[in-house]
């Protein structure tokens, strides 16, 4: 599915989306853009139904292979037949709701008044499930790893949230417990968190705004040396440009 998500208002956005024909829906959300590191448009992302980032950000399309790549590790549950003993599990799956349906395949286990159908979907789903636990247990490892640690920092607590009651929360928020305690990943996290507060502030579309968020960056870079952030802020410099 193609989404386009634009910073402007919905009203600001209808003109636009009539006039265009998009062919996909088109929302606002004013704070996406600073949430996933948007600094120019388009940009674009590839994001798995959990909500991984499977590839981006880039300004240009993504060619075939990259689309077959990423696309690898995706995991949907499969598709539910109409039975009112499977409506529960239907409706977590159509939603992705990864913690109900396990709880629904815990119910369901043994339910000796399945039909042979509705046993091989429940197998299915089950197969399905754990796949998404090892692969989202492995890009927790990979989050842990850095060096985005902000970027990092926000995507574990979706995760600790959308996987609760299951492992994968555990092992998200031992992560964010290690975040809390390591002091240079603290350091990191401080450098990035003052980067986006200042992002959050200006408009670069803005003249006024470009200079000022120039002269705020500059500022910054001096007191973050070494850290991830200052190289996202000197990136952020040349797209600013003079």
């Amino acid at each position: 599915m193609v989404l386009g998500v634009s910073s402007e208002s919905g009203s600001q956005l209808k003109p636009f989306v009539e006039k265009f024909k998009t062919e996909y829906p088109v929302v606002g959300a004013t704070r996406a853009g600073s949430h996933y590191g948007v600094r120019a448009y388009p940009t674009y992302y590839l994001v798995s139904p959990s909500g991984r980032i499977l590839a981006g950000p880039t300004h240009g399309k993504f060619s075939d292979d990259v689309l077959k790549s990423a696309l690898r590790s995706v995991v949907l549950f499969p598709e539910v037949p109409e039975s009112s003993r499977l409506a529960s599990l239907a409706k977590a799956s159509a939603k992705a709701n990864v913690a109900e349906v396990s709880k629904v395949l815990a119910r369901l286990a043994g339910n000796a008044e399945l039909s042979a159908e509705e046993k091989s979907c429940v197998v299915a789903t089950q197969s399905a499930l754990d796949r998404i636990l090892k692969v989202t247990s492995e890009e927790v490892q990979e989050l842990g790893q850095g060096p985005d640690y902000y970027a990092s920092q926000l995507r574990l607590r979706e995760i600790a949230k959308a996987f609760s009651g299951l492992p994968v929360e555990s092992e998200a928020n031992a992560q964010l417990n290690h975040f809390g305690k390591d002091a240079t990943i603290k350091k990191e996290l401080n450098a990035m968190k003052r980067l986006m507060a200042i992002r959050k502030k200006f408009n670069p579309t803005k003249f006024s705004d470009r200079r000022k968020m120039k002269k705020a960056l500059f500022k910054l870079e001096g007191k973050i040396r070494g850290t991830y952030a200052e190289t996202k802020t000197q990136k952020l410099l040349q797209t600013l440009g003079d």
